[in-house]
């Protein structure tokens, strides 16, 4: 058991250390402020992985399965026809992955979109990974996925935190 003097001691080592990588982050990505969005990861491959940050915590989280992996839900609703529409390209053909897809939204003051940008590719699968598919990606990636999405009997999913360490799975698409 940690006396209070040792557990404030961790406590602002901490601080020290968040407030050292919003330093860091603030000088490679301008001051970013908030992000949120969805992320397609490749071991997580039925799997919404939900993206929310603010200030120096971050989260990502299984939110649900793809609408594609779900169509006894929505196929007669009146959302249907928008459903569709994101699995298709602008030619009307389906995607081959239909509405598996990365969408983030950066806020902030002074942002550097060409470093957010190259760090964000820097996730992606290549052109020759994304030809393995899923299952091969699990195979091949399931070791080094630090965030393992994972829905559960109807649970919203596991949540993973960790303050601004550019960790996780390899992202498809």
């Amino acid at each position: 058991q940690m006396s209070e003097e040792e557990k404030l001691a961790v406590l602002e080592k901490l601080q020290e250390e968040a407030a050292a990588k919003q330093v860091k982050r603030t000088e490679t990505m301008g001051q970013l402020l908030r992000s949120k969005g969805f992320l397609w990861i490749a071991t997580s491959h039925d799997v919404i992985g939900g993206w929310q940050q603010a200030g120096n915590v971050m989260s990502i989280q299984a939110e649900s399965p793809w609408m594609c992996e779900t169509r006894e839900m929505w196929e007669d609703t009146p959302s249907a026809e928008q459903i569709l529409q994101d699995m298709k390209q602008p030619n009307g053909e389906e995607w081959k992955y239909l509405d598996r897809r990365q969408g983030l939204v950066f806020i902030g003051q002074g942002l550097k979109h060409e470093a957010i940008q190259k760090i964000l590719d820097e996730c992606l699968l290549t052109d020759k990974e994304m030809e393995m598919g899923p299952d091969e990606w699990y195979e091949a990636f399931a070791d080094v996925d630090k965030i393992q999405l994972t829905l559960e009997d109807g649970e919203e999913g596991e949540e993973e935190e960790d303050e601004e360490d550019n960790e996780g799975g390899r992202g498809g698409g």
